[in-house]
């Protein structure tokens, strides 16, 4: 009875000693697919801040910039936001058209 005893020990140390490369396995794989997806996710940040770039450069040059400081010097002064806001962009859209 030892000896089956001894053998179980063994066949179970093996297996835990098995169990534990697994994990490490398991874990270095999982890095290194959380890795790949930021380096995934970055490219794709990088992509729309490419594509957003002319965008906000135009918009900055057609008065944006102008409307977005008036917004804020109301805010500064305790002004309600939608009073000289309205005008603004629809002089936004006027210089558009």
């Amino acid at each position: 009875m030892c000896i089956g005893k001894r053998d179980s020990r063994a066949q179970l140390e093996g297996l835990l000693e098995e169990l534990g490369r697994r994990k490490v396995s398991v874990e270095e794989l999982e890095r290194r697919a959380l890795s790949a997806a930021l380096v995934e996710e970055r490219m794709r940040f990088c992509v729309l801040v490419g594509c957003l770039k002319p965008l906000a450069v135009s918009s900055c040059s057609s008065g944006v910039k102008e409307l977005c400081a008036a917004v804020m010097d109301q805010l500064r002064c305790g002004l309600p936001c939608g009073l000289g806001a309205i005008g603004g962009w629809r002089q936004i859209d006027d210089d558009r058209k």
